[in-house]
């Protein structure tokens, strides 16, 4: 029995189901389905009854066509059969069914009692086998004509054994039982049969824990999740979920009444369900409310119920169950089984199932409680609100749901402009921030764009203001110890705040949509540079990342028009930690829209990183000269020789601070040769002009174009100026000689004689020869 009956099945009727496509839980045809003749389909039942009845004589069954309810009902599949024969005719039973004809009644109850077998293989097959009857009844009653005496015969039958509430009990202490075996629950054994005999059941299903493609032609539902937002690490099985999906949306009411008893039982009294622990009962809880919210059918008027809802209605009852399951819940397993439970609900895609509606009352409910984070409320507590609120919008449309807009609107706006949010204290809270901005950013709608970009700008506007403040504060050679200590507490808040957008910046561009974020990254873009200015390494390294990230991501001309207006405004920083954070990102920037960038927009960025050359931290214009290689290297050659010589030219007009003068003679004194007092500024200009020429010849490592020995020449009369500029002259020629070693006997040749002799002095050590 490993799960390959659905092949089978279709493999002789694949045309007529391709000719169908799956809509809801029903196939509707998308061309007219052949209509076979009452002979044919009489042969095709004759050889289908006798399959069955030979299978049900092997299992030690007997079967008539003419058995009543009351003959059916004593069908025991835990008869003395051997375990593994029950599970080999259960699995022929399995691939033996139809799209066209409804099985025997004594095959449809053989099904529906063994859900609840003792033997594991048995059951397994038995639900997949109970799931697909349901789904395929469903769609002869669609495409078929006829009265379908047939399959509404095989729902009742199906209907009067799970809706009992005393083999309810026990089909959902067997389900509780394989989802223990599959969560690995310590020693747990099925009437001793080892795991490894059932190793092969996990093929059983496609669609396990994550949907395939072929989830359709299994349980007859869309994957999930449809959307581009992934699912959470929990441990819910969705193959479990859509059998009662299915069941819900074909038994309604007396499913609800036979599972309601059960659903408190397995949360407060999870002894009764013996091997079973109580994470298993919860985790059973959450699948089997989440799949009859997703199935249940209601109507309009039995949802639109003013609060407080009646204890007895529909929406009265699944909102009950929901929070006592979300009630037991605790911890890490809350945020993500818990998330994934209302994700489940608030998805649902079935048309009038009550999962929307639930969805729609839990986000009003959420909203309405204020305020949105309590502040004194312990981590995990103020992280499973958000993490909630986001499971209840994250595969919503806000164009055809009011209730998802106003959740990204009001939450956004709470979270981007207040204090006791954006920079929480708690980390985890900080993350769940993060995924809720993230989520937000994506909503496309006109109204949603705009709101958000409001939000951003109150984040951004948050950070600044902070930042300020410290500002203030460090220029204050005055404080007071209360002062310094209000200081030390403003500094820690900007640098949560920091990783907050950090964090939300990365989430957006690991998710990769990018496009529709890139219109709120101008906004955002200058916080983000500044949150490089922090003394937490971890929190410096979420910012390059955010940084890395948003520079490669997709965006137009107009956007990337306004980030090099933003890049020019942090250069002008009076932080050089923030100067120097827009180097990489540049670098990042400029080679990234190297084909698609305009001319003046690449040349404005090329000037921003030659201005930084002239920094008055050293360690900005050596970040500067760095980030110019790859950029001279693959800039126009007009372009490179413009370049060149802007900087020669600053080297001439320089040169004269550098001649060294004598000092005259005094009567019982030597002369002495000096230098004259060297203006800061002339030293910048020329340590600039040195970064800038170092950088072009580092873009070409291993050849010597003919521009190249000039430049040499002209970085050579450098070497004895003072530090830095003779520290970087020399880093120079060491790395120049490094990268052209090699080939070293055919690039002297570029050279002169005189050329080649003061390059030699300079790259060849004394004791090169020795």
């Amino acid at each position: 029995p490993l799960g390959l009956g659905s092949l089978v099945l279709f493999s002789g009727d694949f045309d007529r189901l391709e000719s169908v496509k799956m809509q809801k839980f029903s196939m509707m045809p998308s061309k007219e389905i052949c209509v076979v003749d009452d002979a044919s389909t009489n042969e095709n039942r004759r050889i289908y009854d006798e399959l069955n009845s030979f299978l049900m004589s092997e299992a030690g069954m007997t079967m008539s066509t003419e058995m009543s309810d009351d003959d059916i009902s004593t069908i025991d599949p835990d008869s003395d059969t051997h375990w593994r024969l029950q599970s080999l005719v259960a699995t022929m039973f399995y691939i033996g069914l139809r799209s066209d004809l409804a099985p025997p009644p004594p095959v449809v109850k053989f099904f529906a009692t063994a859900v609840a077998s003792e033997v594991v293989a048995l059951r397994q097959v038995a639900v997949k086998g109970i799931h697909l009857l349901i789904v395929l009844s469903d769609r002869r009653m669609m495409l078929q004509p006829g009265d379908h005496k047939e399959d509404r015969e095989l729902l009742s039958i199906i209907q009067k054994t799970l809706c009992d509430s005393s083999f309810m009990k026990r089909f959902i202490h067997k389900l509780a039982l394989d989802q223990a075996e599959e969560m690995g629950s310590d020693g747990y054994s099925d009437n001793g049969y080892s795991d490894s005999v059932f190793a092969g059941l996990s093929m059983m299903s496609l669609a396990k824990n994550v949907d395939g493609d072929a989830c359709w032609a299994l349980v007859g539902g869309r994957p999930w999740p449809s959307s581009w937002v992934p699912r959470s690490r929990d441990t819910l099985g969705i193959t479990r979920v859509r059998l009662f999906e299915t069941l819900s949306h074909a038994f309604g009411n007396e499913l609800v009444s036979a599972v309601d008893p059960f659903v408190s039982e397995l949360i407060k009294n999870p002894e009764a369900f013996t091997g079973v622990n109580s994470d298993t009962c919860r985790v059973i809880a959450a699948e089997l409310v989440s799949g009859i919210c997703r199935g249940l059918q209601v109507t309009e008027e039995e949802c639109l119920l003013a609060d407080p809802l009646p204890a007895d209605s529909k929406m009265g009852i699944m909102v009950r169950w929901i929070d006592s399951v979300l009630d037991a819940f605790s911890g890490q397993e809350g945020m993500v089984n818990g998330g994934t439970l209302l994700r489940l609900v608030a998805s649902s895609d079935v048309e009038n199932s009550i999962g929307k509606y639930v969805g729609i009352y839990l986000r009003k409910r959420y909203l309405s409680s204020t305020p949105l984070l309590e502040e004194n409320a312990p981590a995990h507590v103020q992280a499973r609100k958000l993490r909630y609120m986001h499971a209840l919008v994250a595969d919503a449309n806000p164009s055809e749901d009011d209730s998802s807009a106003e959740v990204a609107k009001v939450v956004s706006k709470a979270l981007c402009s207040s204090t006791d949010a954006f920079p929480h204290p708690l980390k985890h809270v900080r993350e769940e921030i993060a995924r809720c901005l993230t989520l937000f950013s994506s909503f496309s709608t006109p109204s949603t764009i705009s709101e958000f970009a409001e939000s951003c700008r109150m984040a951004s506007q948050l950070l600044d203001s902070q930042s300020e403040r410290i500002s203030r504060s460090q220029s204050s050679s005055t404080a007071s110890s209360p002062e310094k200590e209000e200081l030390e507490e403003a500094k820690k808040e900007r640098s949560r705040g920091g990783e907050t957008l950090s964090r939300w910046i990365s989430v957006v561009h690991w998710n990769g949509d990018t496009a529709n974020f890139s219109r709120f990254l101008p906004i955002l873009l200058p916080s983000l540079i500044t949150s490089l200015d922090d003394s937490d390494p971890e929190r410096i390294s979420h910012a390059r990342l955010a940084l890395s990230l948003a520079s490669q991501a997709k965006f137009n001309i107009g956007v990337l028009t306004q980030m090099i207006d933003v890049i020019e405004q942090a250069a002008c920083s009076s932080r050089w930690k923030v100067r120097g954070a827009v180097l990489p990102f540049s670098q990042v920037l400029a080679f990234s829209r190297m084909f698609v960038g305009s001319e003046e927009l690449l040349s404005k960025l090329r000037m921003i990183i030659i201005r930084l050359l002239h920094d008055d931290q050293l360690e900005v214009r050596e970040a500067a000269s760095h980030t110019l290689v790859p950029i001279v290297r693959d800039a126009p050659v007009d372009t490179i020789q413009k370049l060149r010589e802007m900087m020669v030219a600053r080297l001439s007009e320089t040169s004269h601070a550098f001649v060294h003068k004598s000092r005259r003679r005094t009567k019982g004194q030597q002369a002495q040769s000096v230098s004259a007092p060297i203006d800061p500024k002339v030293m910048l200009e020329r340590h600039g002009a040195v970064l800038g020429l170092a950088a072009m010849i580092m873009s070409r490592p291993y050849d010597v174009p003919e521009w190249m020995p000039g430049v040499l020449m002209e970085l050579a009369r450098c070497i004895n100026n003072p530090a830095p500029i003779s520290t970087s002259v020399r880093k120079l020629f060491a790395e120049f000689w490094r990268t052209h070693r090699d080939e070293w006997q055919s690039h002297k040749l570029k050279f002169d004689e005189e050329e080649r002799e003061i390059v030699s002095e300079l790259l060849i050590s004394p004791s090169y020869y020795a």
